[in-house]
Parts: structure tokens; sequence; C-alpha cells
């Protein structure tokens, strides 16, 4: 019975440098073909389904929505960051108001989550006022206490919306 060191050398000895006719066998190595170096950016790298900032996603009731503008703003409640999306009824129902949802906004490289703010005074943090007929808009105002400088990576959620990217610099 042979033992296990054994098995490994006879192993070792058949997988030597020849062949059956005792030429030399050459296996390329991989470090004979260096990679190209990496050099994409975070936007070369989205993922499908995540909007960068500018973009116009259509959620799954059909609505197109943007952001239109990204500001700081001195609310009742202190400094804070508004979004103003614009929501259109590209599609030929009508879009109810519960059917958007308080967005979401969370920054920095640990992900925080801003506070919402709702106030009347400042008219954000409402939503949708009423239905949208098909072919209509719908202007939304969502605050948070947050500074527009600290938006470089950030992620706005609304429904089933992603956007991502550097909202730090946002003009339209």
């Amino acid at each position: 019975m042979m033992t296990l060191a054994a098995v490994g050398a006879a192993l070792l000895a058949s997988c030597g440098g020849g062949d059956s006719n005792g030429n030399e066998l050459v296996f390329p190595s991989a470090t004979h073909s260096p990679s190209p170096p990496v050099t994409a950016t975070v936007e070369d790298q989205r993922v499908s389904g995540v909007l960068g900032p500018y973009d116009t996603g259509v959620g799954r009731n059909g609505a197109e929505v943007s952001i239109l503008s990204v500001a700081d703003e001195v609310t009742n409640y202190g400094p804070a960051t508004v979004l103003t999306f614009q929501i259109f009824n590209a599609g030929d129902q009508i879009i109810d108001a519960w059917e958007w949802s308080a967005p979401t906004l969370v920054y920095g490289p640990a992900g925080l989550p801003a506070e919402r703010i709702v106030s009347t005074a400042d008219q954000i943090g409402f939503g949708t006022q009423g239905a949208i007929p098909p072919g209509s808009r719908q202007t939304v105002r969502e605050g948070y206490k947050v500074n527009k400088a600290q938006l470089t990576e950030t992620v706005v959620t609304e429904g089933s919306l992603i956007w991502s990217g550097d909202f730090s610099t946002f003009q339209r």
C-alpha cells in the first residue's frame, strides 16, 4: 500500500518538464501578459437601475420623475437642503397622491440617513397634492437637515427609483 507521500511524489514525477516523447513542455505564466490598469470612474460603474443625479427615472406606475434642483435653504427648522422633484404622468392612468412615497436621502461614506423635514411654512415635505392625470406635471419639494456641501456621496430613493452620485454641485 502506498503512503500519501509516495502518491504525491508519483504525481509530481508524472508532471515533470516533458511529455512521453521527452519533449520539454512550456506552460505560459500569467505574469507574461500584464493587465491594463483599471481607471474607471464611479459613473462608468453605474449599476443597472441606479440613476445619476441628472437622470429621469420611470417609476412602476409610469411616472417620469426627475430632480429639478438641490438647494441650501433656511427653513423654520434651521439650515437644510431642499430637493425639488418634478413628476410627469406619461402614462394613460391617473397617478394617485398616495403613490408618491417620502424620498429618503443617505449621504457620505458611512451612508448616514438625513433627517427629513416637513414644514407647512416652508412648503416642503408634503408630497403630491391630489391626483396627477395623464399628461400632467406636479412639482414636489422635500427637505433634509443636511448641508448641500456634504452630499458628495449621496443616494436618494423614492419608491422604485434610486439616484446616486455627487449632489453637492447639482445645478440645472
